[in-house]
């Protein structure tokens, strides 16, 4: 497959997803995915199925696949441990858990055994076991017992701690000696910086600059900055995930400029940024595909609302606009426009009767700007006018993606 051929299949999470799965990539090809794309996919695909694609990838990407998916926020997330312990079946079973292992945090290794295993340790060697249950791999100097009933869960941690003994007897004595010299606390919360570290470094920043990035932006203060000239912030060092870009749609605006961007590397590292950072402001997991999918939607729709807010205050090309504020602030100008219906929608009283039908234009509208990223009624179009709604359809909505749509809202709003 050719670059090009490579890139056209990374554009779509369900495509590379199909390249992955049919071996249409190379090794070489899968490594030189940007991890987070890998993830996506292999999220798509279901983590169980992808034993082959695991023994593919590189040892970096297999430990920022697992940074994003062992963790729930800022809480290590003991279910998708075990799921990640499970892909090593019995064709891939030992190389893929080499790799696992080569590529986890050992802290969080060391944290399962300070929770589930029981250690005995003797200076001579004893063939005797301390108590029913526990066995040794060393000859009767050290003791284990394994404290999960659950036979599937027992099998995958014995597993992994006869490999970490057969590869690194050394290594396996130290995991085993932490959870005596630190707490479960400290050591999450110890490997939960370092993850968030290699993630920043990926193109997911901190809590601090995701909050820095979604601070709203006043569209008169926007314009100022253009007609100074200022040089908007150029991303470096980001790569592009591009199943997070154009897996949902581009459209309004947005879609517009895109077609005139010269050089679509920058924007596409920083459209990459802004999505990532709007994941981290709004807690979503990374493994929640279906609400990342939204998400992205939902900051597309905002970046479009800025760029026509500001095209309808002046007479600045969607070009110049771009050029002097980059993305960020055309979001963060589209942000201002939903923040402040959100902050209607709060202070709207409505009453009973009049949000009896669950499907009329006024619950949906109030329903919609009230989420912590406002959404607009499906039954809304693009220039502003609502339709009849269907009685029988479940209540939809979707991101606001025009200045016409949020004033709508807003004039409904306002009319209670």
């Amino acid at each position: 497959m050719s670059s090009s051929q490579l890139t056209q299949r990374a554009s779509s999470i369900q495509s590379l997803a199909h390249a992955l799965f049919r071996a249409e990539l190379s090794d070489d090809q899968v490594r030189a995915l940007p991890a987070q794309s890998l993830y996506l996919a292999i999220k798509h695909l279901g983590l169980p199925s992808c034993s082959d694609i695991l023994e593919a990838a590189g040892i970096e990407q297999c430990r920022l696949l697992m940074d994003l998916d062992l963790w729930n926020k800022d809480e290590f997330s003991e279910d998708n441990f075990w799921e990640w312990l499970s892909v090593a079946d019995e064709d891939h079973g030992l190389k893929v858990l080499q790799k696992i292992l080569k590529s986890m945090d050992l802290r969080l290794i060391s944290m399962m055994i300070g929770r589930y295993v029981s250690v005995k340790t003797f200076e001579e060697k004893t063939d005797n076991p301390p108590a029913p249950g526990f066995y040794t791999p060393d000859q009767g100097h050290t003791w284990l017992m394994v404290n999960i009933q659950e036979g599937t869960r027992h099998f995958l941690l014995t597993r992994l701690l006869a490999l970490v003994f057969e590869t690194n007897a050394e290594l396996f004595y130290q995991l085993l000696s932490v959870p005596g010299v630190a707490t479960h606390t400290e050591l999450e919360e110890e490997a939960f910086q370092d993850r968030s570290k290699r993630l920043e470094a990926l193109g997911v920043p901190d809590q601090a600059y995701a909050f820095e990035l979604h601070a709203p932006l006043d569209a008169a203060h926007a314009l100022a900055a253009v007609a100074e000239q200022n040089e908007r912030t150029i991303i470096q060092d980001i790569d592009a995930v591009y199943p997070l870009i154009y897996d949902a749609r581009l459209s309004g605006p947005l879609e517009e400029l895109w077609r005139h961007i010269p050089d679509r590397g920058e924007s596409e590292a920083e459209l990459t940024l802004i999505i990532n950072a709007a994941i981290v402001r709004f807690g979503i997991q990374h493994f929640e595909q279906d609400a990342v999918r939204l998400l992205a939607q939902k900051v597309k729709g905002a970046i479009s609302l800025g760029l026509e807010v500001l095209l309808s205050k002046s007479k600045f090309s969607p070009k110049e606009l771009y050029q002097a504020l980059g993305l960020q602030k055309l979001y963060r100008v589209g942000l201002a426009y939903l923040m402040h219906l959100g902050k209607l929608a709060h202070r709207v009283n409505a009453n009973a009767q009049q949000l009896e039908d669950k499907n009329s234009a006024l619950f949906l509208s109030l329903a919609g700007a009230r989420e912590a990223f406002p959404v607009a009624p499906e039954i809304l179009s693009s220039d502003g006018v609502f339709s009849a709604p269907h009685q029988e359809v479940t209540p939809s909505f979707r991101p606001f993606e025009h200045l016409a749509e949020v004033k709508a809202v807003q004039e409904l709003l306002k009319s209670l």
